[in-house]
C-alpha cells in the first residue's frame, strides 16, 4: 500500500492502485471507534456545563427569552464539541450520545427555570392580594345589577341583557367616581368584612351569605352614597358612562354573537336603577330617611332625592 500527499491528508491506494481512504476519512472513524462503548463498557461520563443564571428581577418574558438562549447555547456547545472530536460527522451512535449528554445538562436548566418561576410568583402576591380585596368591593357592587348578565345569544337579541364583556369600563368608572382614598377605604373595609364572615362560617361560608349580610349592606349603601353625589346631572353622567365602558369593553371575536353588542344609555340607566337599590329603599323609607338627614344633612339627602327621581 502507498500513499500520495495531498491537501489536508494522505490517501492510501492498494497494490493494484484502488484508494482505501484518505487519512481525514480514517482518523473521524478512529476518533467515533474510541466514543464507541462495548456493551460491558460503562458510558462516558457527562461533561457538566457550568450553571448559568437569569435575572430574577428581570419580566418573565425577558427570563423565558435568557433561558432559551442558555438552552441554545449548551446544545450548540455539545455540538461543536463532539463535532472536534469526530472530525465534522457524525454516525447514529453519536447523535445519541450527543442526545443523552444534552438532556442530562438539562438537570440544572430546569432549576433555573423553576426559581424563576418562583421568584415570579413571589412578586406577584402582592398584586394579587391587591386584587382580591379590591374584587370584594367590586362583586358587592356588580351583585346589584349581576341579573342582568346573560349568555352571548341572548345578549345580542335581549336589550335588557347585558355582557360581562362591559366589566372593566364599570370597574374604571367606581374609581373614577369615588376616588383612589374613598376606593381603597372601600376595599378595605369589604375585605375585612369578606374575612370575619369567613373566619366565623368556615365550611358554611358563601357568597350569598355575605351578599346578605348586614355589614355588607352599609358599606354598599355609603358607596351608593357617594357615587350618587356625581350625578346632578343624570343625562350628562349617563353619556360619560357609556363612552367609558364602551371604550374598555373586553375585546372578542368578529364571529361571536355579542360582538356587535355595545353599552347603551338606557343599559346605563337600568345599570343605576340596579346599583341604587339600597339607597333609593333608603329614602323611600322615612325612619332611613331621617337618619340619612342626621347624618349627612338635609340638603344632601335633598339632593340625592333629586338625582334618583331622575333616574327611576
Amino acid at each position: 500500500m502507498t500513499s500520495t500527499p495531498t491537501t489536508g491528508g494522505a490517501t492510501f491506494y492498494s497494490a493494484d492502485g484502488k484508494i482505501i481512504s484518505k487519512t481525514d476519512e480514517v482518523t473521524s472513524s478512529a476518533l467515533r471507534s474510541r466514543g464507541q462503548s462495548s456493551a460491558g463498557d460503562k458510558p462516558p461520563k457527562v461533561k457538566k456545563m457550568p450553571v448559568n443564571t437569569v435575572d430574577p428581577s428581570k419580566p418573565l418574558p425577558e427570563q423565558a427569552d435568557d433561558l432559551a438562549d442558555m438552552i441554545h447555547e449548551r446544545f450548540m456547545t455539545l455540538l461543536t464539541d463532539r463535532l472536534e472530536e469526530t472530525g465534522g460527522s457524525l454516525n447514529k451512535d453519536d447523535v445519541e450520545e450527543l442526545s443523552r449528554e444534552f438532556r442530562e445538562n438539562l438537570g440544572d436548566v430546569q432549576e433555573v427555570f423553576l426559581n424563576a418561576v418562583e421568584s415570579q410568583t413571589k412578586a406577584a402576591m402582592p398584586n394579587r392580594e391587591q386584587n382580591e380585596r379590591a374584587s370584594t368591593f367590586e362583586r358587592l357592587m356588580v351583585q346589584r345589577f349581576e341579573n342582568r348578565f346573560a349568555p352571548e345569544h341572548l345578549v345580542a337579541k335581549d336589550p335588557s341583557k347585558m355582557s360581562r364583556r362591559m366589566l372593566p369600563g364599570f370597574f374604571n368608572a367606581l374609581s373614577l367616581l369615588l376616588g383612589p382614598r374613598r376606593m381603597s377605604r372601600y376595599q378595605e373595609k369589604s375585605t375585612l368584612m369578606h374575612n370575619v364572615l369567613k373566619d366565623k362560617l368556615g365550611d358554611e361560608f358563601s357568597w350569598t351569605k355575605v351578599y346578605s349580610s348586614s355589614h355588607a349592606r352599609k358599606i354598599a349603601l355609603r358607596a351608593q352614597i357617594d357615587i350618587a353625589k356625581h350625578f346632578d346631572n343624570v343625562d350628562k353622567r349617563l353619556a360619560w358612562l357609556v363612552s367609558l365602558v364602551n371604550s374598555t369593553m373586553l375585546p372578542t371575536d368578529p364571529g361571536r354573537p355579542s360582538a356587535g353588542w355595545s353599552f347603551t344609555e338606557d343599559a346605563a340607566r337600568q345599570l343605576l336603577r340596579d346599583m341604587f337599590t339600597d339607597l333609593a329603599a333608603a329614602i323611600s323609607n322615612q325612619a332611613a330617611r331621617d337618619a340619612l338627614e342626621r347624618e349627612l344633612g338635609s340638603e344632601n339627602v335633598l339632593q340625592i332625592r333629586k338625582v334618583l327621581q331622575q333616574i327611576y
